[in-house]
């Protein structure tokens, strides 16, 4: 059987998303089952996703920029709150991971192995 680096690589980020939504979700003050059901709205999506593309680089792209978010917004409510409504961007931000920022992340994933291929092309 062959290993499948992509195939891998998105099932690593979901994993993580996976383990981020639960501990933070069912661990906290108030858990949650419906909480960290609605945070992995974006992984499922995400995948469901990567499967229609077939650029390596926006599938890259779209699932680190996902979990990259998620974990900034994550550090910013648990470790530096600026305000007691912080906590609001938790409930908010899966919607927004799955409609703006995954989009994005696969824009940018897929700028970036165009021009990747693009300086490999002119051999630099």
């Amino acid at each position: 059987m062959k290993f499948n680096k992509m195939l891998f690589l998105k099932l690593t980020i979901i994993l993580l998303g996976i383990i981020l939504a639960v501990l933070t979700g069912l661990y906290g003050a108030y858990p949650s089952m419906w909480y960290v059901l609605w945070a992995l709205l974006p992984y499922g999506a995400y995948y469901l996703a990567s499967l229609k593309l077939k650029s390596r680089g926006a599938i890259i792209g779209g699932g680190l920029f996902i979990l990259g978010v998620d974990i900034l917004i994550r550090i910013q409510i648990f470790y530096f709150p600026s305000s007691s409504t912080d906590s609001i961007a938790l409930v908010t931000m899966p919607f927004w991971e799955s409609i703006i920022i995954m989009p994005v992340g696969f824009l940018f994933g897929w700028l970036i192995e165009k021009g990747i291929i693009h300086l490999r092309s002119k051999g630099i």
